[in-house]
């Protein structure tokens, strides 16, 4: 459950970041809603309509803009050299569409790093360029991911590795690679749709409207406890000044018989959320 949980909040804040939410619906091969104004760096809207092209199966828009960016000198301190998403996507159209590798292959080589996740991550893509998807050294979630895209079959024999992987990463959310958690879920979603155990994207919108559902009852019950309290103290009102010795009489008994009004109060906004969220058939 508390995976579930953060997945559902990591996937809610990446849709306020305008690349990530493009990136990840392109891991989905899901159409893209591009407003290429909310993007001031030329790299990223050239990343943008690279996807764009995958998505929509548009070979010669994708080849065209390959072949522009492949004009470029790669060089180490290159920021788009370095650039994950970019270089994946690339990576992705120039297999499926079966176009020269050789200008990929020469980025790839290029990219240094010290780090040793992200030495895993160029090691992985330079072995989806060359073919050697089964190698070792291979980070899985990639590879998955990239079959997917094109349509492969699955390594059967390692999608049940991935997933214990994946669901057992206590860090998977707290990392700073988001290419790669990106890259892990939408694996983690292949790997469980490929086995006809749930369907991802109705799982996802029913634990949202379980999130909605709770915040709105809680803000109806309170706007309910306070129209409660209201006409109490109206009443009240009315009751003190209709009969000013009556109403002495009932609060000194009940302070006598010690009914406390702010205790009963306190306990009535949990039991009317159970009672309103039961009503609805909420019971968990």
């Amino acid at each position: 459950m508390v995976f579930i949980e953060d997945r559902i909040s990591y996937l809610s804040r990446i849709q306020n970041d305008n690349l990530l939410r493009l990136f990840y619906s392109f891991l989905q091969n899901k159409i893209l809603k591009i407003e290429l104004n909310n993007f001031q760096n030329q790299t990223d809207k050239d990343l943008v309509l690279l996807m764009e092209a995958l998505i929509l199966n548009k070979k010669e828009d994708f080849t065209n803009l390959y072949s522009q960016f492949s004009q470029k000198k790669p060089s180490a301190t290159s920021p788009w050299v370095n650039n994950d998403y970019l270089i994946f996507v690339l990576i992705t159209g120039v297999c499926l569409f079966r176009i020269n590798k050789d200008w990929i292959i020469n980025v790839l080589n290029i990219r240094k790093t010290q780090e040793i996740t992200q030495q895993r991550i160029n090691t992985t893509l330079k072995n989806i360029v060359t073919d050697n998807l089964k190698s070792t050294d291979n980070l899985l979630e990639i590879v998955v991911v990239f079959q997917s895209l094109l349509h492969q079959p699955l390594f059967e024999d390692k999608i049940n590795e991935l997933y214990s992987k994946i669901v057992n990463d206590k860090n998977l959310f707290t990392k700073k690679q988001d290419f790669l958690t990106c890259l892990s879920l939408r694996a983690l979603d292949i790997i469980i749709c490929s086995k006809g155990l749930v369907d991802i994207d109705r799982n996802d919108n029913l634990q949202r409207f379980s999130e909605v559902f709770l915040k709105r009852t809680k803000i109806i019950v309170t706007g309910f406890y306070w129209f409660i309290i209201g006409c109490f103290i109206l009443c009240a009102i009315y009751f003190y000044i209709k009969n000013e010795t009556a109403f002495n009489t009932v609060t000194n008994i009940s302070g006598f018989l010690g009914i406390g009004l702010s205790s009963l109060f306190k306990l009535m906004p949990p039991f009317l959320i159970k009672c309103v969220r039961k009503t609805f058939g909420y019971n968990i």
